[in-house]
């Protein structure tokens, strides 16, 4: 009997089958990761973060890390080993010591005691470059309406950047004008949340220099005092977002809305916030774009009964809170304008297009370059709002023979009647 080649049996095939199968298909994954590990080599971890996702199947987004904007501080601050060794009161001590320890301070601590305590150390922190957005809110709070607090008191001292930064945005002897620069990657919820949440009597001046997101945008629509916006060409505003913030503003939202800048690109979003300024305090529209348009050549649509094409170079450079300032002054309206009072706080943000990577890159360069960066400059056009008040009446004369002389306008001579006095009951029968 012969017998049987194990190797030509059906069985043996169907295996060796099954073996070069598993052969190959390990070989392909080996191969794919050595593809995937060549591909990945060289990318950062930022980028493999905003990698993840699921392809075309659904619209993902990847966001940037957030960052305390409010607790910020320069990196390079002073404490009393930078001062002069010279005899020192023991009121000048106490307020050292606590401006070195300005983070651990509370509203219950600074209710303790007068301005007249408290003084001293606001400034210490001031000249030591302590002074966060989060400090000045504990301080102004609880000693805004004092006539001796000042928002920065000591802009000499801060470093090169700033202190340029904020003598140049400021006008001279303005006490109650607080300049902040903050990083593009904040998170615009928390920052309306801690605008709307302040206590002492403010009003805000923003401009933002980042490309914005339409959530963001619209977001920006519940930043209750807010006076003066200012957002750059980085953005484009499209009608729908326009349209949200017309609904918003008739909603009763942005009421304090006076002075407006915008990239627009057409008349007919130029119009619709001419209709919605019966709706709020707003007075100046100002256009900007990279194109150079004549508004009141081109865009016949506006309404230039109303509001009247102005060419004031004078401001167009100016920084956006001296330029918000002047704006208010210069063209105010009675019953209608709100200037600031003498205790309001001018709250100045600048949104700059830089993101804040903390301790991943060189601080002191980093806030230096918070303070320089500037906005980009391009064709701006603006449009102000007439005065609308109503002038005072005054006497015309009246010729004789007119309509008015007839009785329609005199006034009718009126008859005095005497009142009868009865004394006794025989003097009213004599009557």
């Amino acid at each position: 009997m012969e017998l049987q080649n194990p190797t030509r049996s059906r069985t043996f095939q169907r295996w060796r089958k099954q073996v070069d199968n598993d052969r190959k298909r390990k070989r392909s994954e080996k191969d794919d990761g050595k593809k995937d590990w060549k591909k990945n080599k060289f990318i950062t971890v930022e980028e493999q973060f905003k990698a993840i996702g699921s392809s075309n199947m659904y619209n993902d987004t990847s966001t940037e890390a957030n960052y305390e904007w409010g607790s910020v501080i320069s990196p390079v601050v002073l404490s009393s080993r930078d001062e002069q060794r010279t005899l020192k009161s023991l009121k000048t001590l106490s307020a050292m010591k606590i401006a070195e320890n300005q983070n651990l301070l509370s509203s219950s601590m600074l209710k303790s005691s007068s301005w007249q305590v408290w003084k001293l150390v606001w400034e210490y922190i001031s000249l030591w470059r302590r002074d966060s957005f989060q400090t000045f809110e504990l301080f102004a709070s609880n000693f805004s309406k004092e006539a001796q607090f000042m928002c920065h008191p000591f802009v000499t001292n801060q470093v090169l950047a700033k202190k340029d930064m904020i003598l140049k945005s400021s006008l001279p002897n303005e006490t109650r004008h607080r300049v902040e620069r903050v990083f593009g990657n904040i998170r615009f919820s928390n920052f309306v949340t801690t605008m709307n949440s302040l206590t002492f009597d403010n009003m805000v001046m923003l401009e933002i220099n980042k490309p914005m997101k339409y959530d963001e945008l619209i977001h920006l629509t519940n930043l209750t005092n807010l006076m003066a916006l200012k957002i750059g060409r980085l953005t484009t505003i499209p009608d729908l977002v326009l349209d949200r913030w017309c609904t918003c503003i008739k909603a009763g939202k942005w009421k304090n809305l006076q002075v407006l800048s915008l990239p627009l690109e057409s008349q007919g979003a130029l119009c619709k916030l001419q209709k919605i300024a019966a709706s709020c305090k707003l007075l100046y529209i100002e256009v900007t774009g990279k194109t150079i348009v004549n508004i009141q050549r081109d865009w016949k649509e506006l309404d230039l009964i109303n509001w009247t094409v102005t060419n004031d170079r004078a401001m167009e450079n100016l920084p956006w809170g001296i330029k918000a300032q002047t704006i208010m002054k210069k063209y105010k309206i009675t019953n209608h304008t709100k200037l600031p009072s003498p205790s309001t706080i001018l709250l100045d943000f600048h949104v700059v297009n830089h993101t804040y990577i903390g301790k991943f890159k060189d601080l002191e360069s980093e806030y230096d370059q918070l303070w320089s960066l500037r906005g980009l400059t391009g064709f701006s056009q603006a449009i102000v709002l007439n005065d609308k008040t109503v002038p005072e009446i005054t006497a015309t004369a009246i010729r004789p023979g007119s309509v008015q002389h007839s009785g329609a306008g005199t006034k009718k001579p009126t008859i005095v009647k005497k009142k009868l006095q009865v004394r006794n009951l025989k003097s009213f029968f004599n009557m």
